[in-house]
């Protein structure tokens, strides 16, 4: 989940949008959130002369200036946005130092539960799943929890993202116990908070414990939620790329149970 580190708790001002990545073989895909970037697309042109400006301050010892503070946060911000860009293209491995770089200044700048530490640290890690480190993924993300959990309530959508990446970094490993219990530990914090049914992170719980289950067998079960997903998209009325994944993982699951005549107009 790469969400813009400037918005820690997304709102609808602005909107989600859903950024599909396969973190495992198989038919069965696993979903991630972005945020829409909110900075003009920064070239490592742009990043290299930010970065000499930093040096230059830092080798003159004035590190305490409020122009220092501003510069590094304004470096970090485009350091991550950098990250983002390139990994919506799929140059996960050019993206990773961007956003360890990114990460890096954070935690230098702000305390270890101030949300953009969060929110750059969970960038890095999910986009280090996808390059499939997973071991790094998972001692990031639970450091980020430590955090999180210092100050924030169980249902609070920045923990919630963190435990998701987190869920994937152990699906990777092939520890499907163990992510299926954070998923179904959100889900349920979810609805206790009252949260609407086709709420996207909601929905994207649903998704990715439906692909838990199915990766573990237990087709009868995933069957249930791949359903429950595919019925809050219906209730949209538009077709969109989530419809078609939604479909496309009820049909994969649906093969799996032998029901072919249901499962082929889906596929």
């Amino acid at each position: 989940i790469i969400i813009d580190r400037r918005c820690p708790e997304t709102t609808g001002r602005h909107s989600m949008w859903r950024h599909i990545c396969c973190l495992l073989t198989g038919m069965i895909v696993w979903a991630s959130f972005a945020a829409p970037s909110l900075a003009q697309d920064v070239s490592q042109s742009d990043l290299d002369q930010m970065e000499a400006r930093l040096a230059q301050i830092v080798s003159r010892g004035d590190t305490r200036s409020i122009a220092y503070r501003d510069l590094v946060e304004e470096v970090a911000i485009a350091q991550h946005e950098r990250g983002v860009a390139l990994s919506k293209t799929g140059d996960a491995a050019e993206a990773t130092p961007h956003f360890r770089r990114a990460h890096d200044l954070d935690r230098a700048s702000y305390s270890a539960d101030d949300p953009a530490v969060l929110n750059s640290g969970n960038s890095l890690a999910t986009n280090l799943n996808f390059l499939g480190s997973y071991g790094e993924a998972e001692a990031i993300l639970r450091g980020l929890l430590l955090s999180a959990d210092a100050i924030s309530a169980p249902g609070r959508r920045s923990r919630w993202t963190i435990v998701n990446t987190l869920a994937g970094s152990l699906t990777g490993q092939n520890r499907l116990r163990d992510a299926e219990a954070l998923l179904r530990e959100v889900r349920e914090q979810i609805a206790a908070k009252g949260t609407p049914n086709d709420n996207p992170l909601a929905v994207l719980i649903a998704n990715n414990l439906a692909h838990n289950l199915h990766e573990q067998r237990r087709y009868a079960e995933a069957d249930a939620l791949f359903r429950e997903v595919t019925g809050r998209y219906q209730v949209a009325g538009t077709e969109t790329p989530e419809t078609w994944l939604a479909d496309h993982n009820l049909a994969a699951n649906l093969i799996e149970l032998g029901q072919l005549d249901e499962a082929l107009p889906l596929a």
